[in-house]
């Protein structure tokens, strides 16, 4: 089944849909409620697609993966950024510090 989600990925362009996705609800957040379930959705999403980047597969990220990541840290800072005391935003906070186990040596720079 790996090998099949990962030709899925691959064939799809599943990062580049993710990361246009959270760029588009990014902008609303954390006023508009939809963006804010369906960012932390995708997020989760981002996290499982992304495991063979991680510290349990080491697998070197392609160009367009290393573009992608340079995007969402982006994103990361600004929801790890939100304000705490915001319930509504504990979530997608936790799903923001899930995806950043992933995200390739070679971005951790740009934090």
């Amino acid at each position: 089944i790996q090998g099949e989600c990962e030709e899925l990925y691959q064939k799809e362009n599943l990062l580049n849909i993710i990361t246009t996705l959270l760029e588009d609800a990014s902008k609303n957040i954390p006023d508009n409620e939809v963006d804010l379930i369906r960012a932390r959705e995708m997020l989760e999403v981002l996290y499982l697609i992304t495991n063979h980047l991680g510290p349990y597969e080491k697998k070197q990220p392609t160009d367009q993966e290393l573009e992608a990541f340079k995007k969402l840290v982006v994103i990361f800072q600004q929801y790890l950024f939100l304000p705490i005391d915001d319930v509504r935003l504990i979530n997608l906070k936790r799903s923001t510090v899930k995806c950043l186990i992933n995200v390739p040596a070679a971005c951790t720079n740009d934090f």
